[in-house]
């Protein structure tokens, strides 16, 4: 195509982001050696070129760069490398389409056919939503952004998460049944990975009570969910037309790399990791989880670029000590993740704690001299706990958490045998707490509030504590609470809690025994319900 001037080529440019007959367009951008503008021919920082668009912009293929991120505009996109022949203006054009046009929805099916979940989304294997399908007003899904992270929040179920990304990654559709605050729900995947690894699963969340009550037809809209899937194979079979080898074998590894910092993804650091293990079966290993203090505040200060080039430095440090057999991963909001040998387990602390020394000296002129801190978790495979690099990263997340032990060295607690039965402990109370509610073993105590001046009781505190009957025994609250707050099951014990005290009151009058205000704790978890005040007026 010729062009008379600069402005004839930006104003044909245009009229192509306008046209239909390429789809629905969302931008296109425009390189010249190797320089980046806009349609508007206004120049973009090379900074924001993700690297994998960039390769295929200096290799000039006609490819596909997959799901990739503008900053500019700051939303995901998916990129079109064409390149220019015989242009004096441009040498490759890069056409920008949104993810939905990959992930496409029937136009038999609208928002209100979803109105009965939780949430439903679009995401990749990494779980990170690039598309927001239905969410009610009690979910702010795109502010997670992470279907993971979001499941698990509300679940509190390691394996619900570990189960929902092995199915996504393998491109199944399941059903699967959990309990939040015991509430039974059931979260829906529709999975495919049918060309080239490229994979993108649909996510829904929804009540059980809700499904069943409405019957088939919500039913039909989950499963209905799975054929779309048939339209996304087609669609991304046509774009294959325009690809050549070398993309395809890109879009193959899209998950396997964080292209901002050049970093593998978690995604193949389990998988490049449990190899490695499973070869070196008489080698000790350390699991290791490094994460930045405070990482979302500290990103949001010093902002996105700034950000970027410290988690480079950081990658980069962390490279340096990495020997035969060794690898590192970067997860997700300053998580680096790292697989080291040894002989004792002081080896670890001679290598890690002074690199990490070293890394906050050095990126605090990324920081604008905000203090850069670290905490640290390792999961040593000796202990022989788990066989999966999965759960082994868990472990060192859990003993990074485990704020009432104190470090083993440096910023870094090793998961141990005490912090296994703390989690025991708490795989029991999450087993056994609906039962112990459906057979009152949640006893309500009264403490007296005494009025010392007047020398009198002027009230009561209502306290509550799960008794075993098998073990005769009471466990304290400070050892269930949290995990109850936590996975939402302190509304229903709140709830207990407060109707014991009605009965107790009206037993009171009944038998005429002397009565006294009654103190009872609601959690701030239980406050923030929408049916607060009225359940309490009307239990009250």
């Amino acid at each position: 195509m010729e062009f008379e001037n600069e402005d004839d080529f930006l104003s044909k440019l245009n009229k192509l982001g306008a046209s239909d007959s390429h789809g629905e367009i969302m931008f296109v951008r425009y390189f010249k050696d190797g320089r980046q503008f806009d349609s508007a021919g206004s120049e973009i920082s090379s900074a924001t070129i993700e690297p994998g668009l960039k390769k295929l912009v200096e290799k000039r293929v006609v490819a596909c760069a997959g799901v990739v991120s503008d900053e500019k505009y700051n939303m995901v996109t998916t990129a079109f490398c064409v390149p220019v022949e015989g242009c004096e203006y441009a040498d490759v054009l890069v056409v920008c389409y949104p993810p939905t046009n990959v992930v496409n929805y029937s136009a038999s099916y609208t928002i209100e056919d979803y109105s009965n979940s939780r949430f439903v989304a679009v995401c990749v294997p990494q779980g990170e939503i690039i598309r927001v399908i239905y969410s009610d007003s009690a979910m702010d899904v795109q502010q997670h952004g992470n279907v993971y992270e979001i499941i698990r929040n509300e679940t509190n179920e390691k394996p619900a998460s570990d189960t929902i990304r092995m199915n996504i990654d393998a491109g199944k559709s399941v059903m699967y049944p959990t309990t939040v605050a015991g509430t039974e729900c059931i979260v829906a995947v529709s999975g495919i990975n049918e060309f080239e690894n490229t994979n993108f699963a649909i996510v829904g969340y929804y009540r059980a009570s809700d499904i069943y009550t409405t019957g088939y037809y919500i039913l039909s809209v989950i499963l209905g969910e799975f054929f779309v899937f048939f339209a996304l194979v087609l669609l991304v079979a046509v774009f294959g037309m325009i690809e050549s080898h070398r993309s395809r074998m890109l879009l193959a590894t899209i998950n396997d790399t964080n292209k901002l910092i050049g970093c593998d993804s978690r995604v193949k650091f389990e998988r490049v990791s449990a190899e490695v293990i499973s070869t070196n079966k008489g080698t000790s290993f350390g699991v290791i989880v490094i994460d930045i203090n405070h990482f979302e505040y500290l990103s949001g200060q010093i902002g996105n670029e700034s950000t970027i080039k410290m988690l480079k430095h950081l990658f980069e440090l962390l490279s340096s000590i990495l020997g035969l057999n060794e690898k590192l991963g970067y997860d997700q909001n300053g998580r680096f993740v790292m697989l080291l040998h040894y002989r004792e387990v002081t080896d670890l602390a001679e290598r890690l704690n002074p690199i990490i020394s070293l890394a906050a000296q050095h990126c605090t002129k990324f920081t604008e001299n905000y203090p850069l801190n670290f905490k640290g978790g390792i999961y040593t495979t000796e202990r022989k706990l788990t066989s999966t690099v999965t759960k082994m990263i868990d472990m060192a997340l859990d003993a990074e958490n485990a704020m009432r032990f104190p470090c083993d060295f440096g910023i870094f607690r090793i998961y141990n045998e005490t912090l296994y039965s703390s989690s025991v402990q708490n795989d029991y109370i999450e087993l056994n707490m609906e039962n112990a509610l459906k057979n009152r073993d949640f006893k309500v105590f009264y403490q007296a509030k005494y009025n010392i001046a007047e020398d009198r009781v002027d009230g009561c505190e209502a306290l509550v504590r799960w008794y075993n009957p098998k073990l005769d025994e009471y466990m304290q609250p400070d050892v269930f609470i949290p995990l109850f707050e936590t996975n939402r099951f302190i509304v229903k014990l709140d709830h207990y809690v407060f109707e014991e005290v009605c009965i107790y009151i009206t037993e009171s009058i009944t038998n005429g025994l002397p009565l006294f205000p009654i103190s009872i704790n609601a959690s701030r978890i239980t406050a923030l319900e929408r049916d607060f005040v009225s359940y309490y007026s009307q239990m009250k």
